[in-house]
Order: C-alpha cells, then structure tokens, then sequence
C-alpha cells in the first residue's frame, strides 16, 4: 500500500530516483491520524482529494459523495465548512510531522520534508486564506509545528553539510512563503509552478562544495 492518494508526491515522475525512495515509503507508509476513527479518516481523505480539485469552495455534497456517506453524516462530523478545513489542514501537517519525526537523525530528510511542503501547498492552495480571519490560531498551531519539525531536520542536515550553515529555522516559514507563492488555477497548472519553485528553492537551500 502507498502513501495516501492525497498526500503522494506530485512530481515523483519527473526528479532523478533516490535510492532511498522505497525505504522511505515503507517506513513513512502508516495511517492518517492514528487516534482519529476510521470513518473521521474516510472523510478527512475524501475532503482533502475533493478540496486539491474543487478549491475551498468545493460543494459538500460532492465531498459526501466521494467519501460514500450522506450529506448528513459529514454535517455532523463537520457542521461547518472551516471545521473541516480546520481538519483537512491539520491532518495534512500532522501526517507531514510524523513521517519526518519518523527519520530523526537522517541527513537527507530536511530536503524531503521541503519537497513534500511543497506539495503541501498545491494541494491546499486557497486553504489557509480561508482560516485566516475565522480560526488563526489553527493556523499558528500548524506554523508552530512546521517550524519545529523542519527545525530539526535542517540541524540534522546542517550537520552532515547538506544544507547551507547560514539557514535557521527562522527561515523556514519564508520557505513555506516561496513555496505557496503563486499557486493558482487548476491542480495541474498549481503543479507547473511548484516544480519550477520547488527546483530554485532547493538548489538555494543546498551547501555547496
């Protein structure tokens, strides 16, 4: 079983295999929210999947429709279009700390986990501008938990001379920044631009010999 179809890499067709890739997707492969009920799962996935297509608008019928439930039982789950944004986002980067918690002390995870920021962001592009106002403390929850999990990666890489020396984790929200920036449109055209900004970022990020 691979990752969850919301949260596979976009652009693992188009980069040079890593040989580490099937170790990775052995060891990160465990379920979203372990705590969280199967059914809660379910619809968490369906929203995220319905929300990459649809944007935050997207209909709740069509989010009901795609997870196998009737409307009433996802308006009883999520009485409200930001509680289930709230959801989908915090699953989202739930999911992206535990898997990097997972490779601790890895010297090549810091570069993965800014990779799979990125995908982050084509998926929920339009999401976080929907909290803003309604639940900004989710938002700086979620920073918080960005900041300390890349944090730890970065060290790690820092270490082994992966990354620049000079970057700190102050600097990973203005990662995040570049990375969100200018991801409009459709999920395929959100995709074209974050391959090309991803590529820049990453080559920025990287110590050179």
């Amino acid at each position: 079983m691979g990752l969850p179809s919301w949260y596979r890499s976009l652009d693992n067709s188009n980069r040079p295999r890593n040989p580490r890739d099937d170790v990775h997707m052995a060891i990160m492969n465990f379920p979203l929210s372990k705590e969280a009920p199967p059914r809660r799962r379910a619809m968490v996935s369906a929203a995220a999947d319905v929300l990459a297509e649809h944007g935050p608008d997207a209909p709740f019928e069509l989010i009901a429709e795609r997870a196998g439930i009737e409307r009433d039982t996802l308006d009883r789950h999520f009485p409200s279009r930001v509680v289930l944004t709230q959801a989908v986002l915090t699953q989202y980067v739930e999911d992206l700390a535990d898997r990097t918690r997972s490779w601790a002390g890895e010297a090549d995870v810091f570069l993965w986990f800014v990779e799979q920021l990125a995908d982050l962001f084509v998926r929920t592009a339009g999401l976080p501008e929907a909290l803003r106002v309604t639940a900004p403390e989710t938002l700086e929850s979620l920073r918080h938990t960005i900041i300390e999990v890349g944090g730890r990666a970065l060290r790690d890489a820092q270490m082994e001379g992966l990354v620049r020396a000079d970057v700190t984790a102050d600097d990973i929200m203005m990662i995040t920044t570049l990375l969100g920036a200018g991801l409009s449109g459709g999920l395929a055209e959100r995709r074209a631009v974050s391959l090309r900004t991803r590529e820049i970022v990453l080559s920025g990020l990287k110590a050179q010999p």
